[in-house]
């Protein structure tokens, strides 16, 4: 399951960071998320390699109560890495959560950011045991 043209594991992360690092507009920090985004999506589990060369620039991001735009779509990237990781999510979850709860806390982070957080929250919850069951009847059919 992989993409073509992505390059080998390393060289891929590599071009990520790369990309990541060009911060010379915050609009250029957005389009390069959403990319990465758009890589999880099409890698699902596969993605897990590159997750570690990414959450450094994730968790500054989100932190960034300052720039509603690039704090949206960090939020939104939290969704695409869990849904393409999967199980394998669950390991980044506590530190998610911290990071999103302290931004539900913040006085200057834009309130549409927060509605774009608790509706993420709450539509990965309500996610989780869907799938769960729609797996589970599934397998007993």
């Amino acid at each position: 399951m992989g993409v073509e043209g992505l390059g080998a594991e390393g060289e891929g992360s590599d071009n990520m960071k790369r990309l990541l690092k060009t911060r010379k507009a915050s609009t250029v920090l957005e389009d390069a998320f959403l990319v990465v985004g758009s890589l999880a999506a099409a890698l699902e589990a596969g993605f897990a390699p590159y997750i570690q060369a990414f959450l450094p620039f994730l968790y500054p991001a989100l932190k960034a109560h300052e720039d509603t735009q690039l704090c949206m779509v960090a939020v939104g990237i939290i969704g695409d890495i869990s849904r393409a990781l999967g199980d394998q999510s669950a390991q980044y979850a506590g530190a998610f959560m911290n990071v999103l709860l302290e931004n539900l806390q913040s006085n200057t982070l834009n309130r549409n950011v927060k509605i774009s957080i608790l509706s993420s929250s709450l539509q990965h919850a309500l996610d989780g045991p869907r799938a769960s069951c729609i797996s589970g009847a599934r397998s007993t059919t």
